[in-house]
């Protein structure tokens, strides 16, 4: 997937953990402080050692052969065994984020639109010119 452009922030912001584990099929149970479910990185077999925080968008798993931790970035890396960045690509695909692949300052069909002028030649400024100081001739 190399070449395209990503930003992590708004996958993160725009995906919920909580959506990536029903997507996937990964059950959980609710508990007290959050969700709780057998480690799907390593396959655990204990039902309380693989803890989410969807408050915080984050996991970690409490085995010592595993610990694995993080936030939704670093679990789909660990599960799909793809790097973080990889990770961020296919999460935007799946779940609509088009924004995120979008590189700032890229003139685009979504922000294109709102940026333009109406019967403004092109790359003309919305804002006036700055005023002179008073006084200065």
């Amino acid at each position: 997937m190399g070449g395209v452009w990503i930003d992590f922030q708004k996958v993160k912001k725009a995906v919920n953990i909580r959506d990536v584990l029903d997507a996937r099929g990964l059950p959980y149970r609710e508990t007290p402080t959050g969700l709780a479910a057998k480690c799907p990185v390593h396959d655990g077999y204990n039902e309380r050692q693989f803890r989410v925080a969807p408050s915080l968008q984050g996991f970690r798993c409490w085995s010592g052969s595993c610990s694995a931790q993080g936030n939704v970035l670093d679990l789909v890396a660990a599960l799909d065994d793809v790097s973080v960045r990889d990770a961020a690509i296919g999460l935007a695909r799946t779940f609509g984020v088009t924004a995120a692949l979008e590189k700032p300052g890229t003139p685009s069909p979504s922000n294109a639109k709102k940026t333009a002028r109406k019967g403004a030649p092109a790359g003309t400024s919305r804002h006036k010119k700055p005023r002179k100081k008073r006084g200065s001739r």
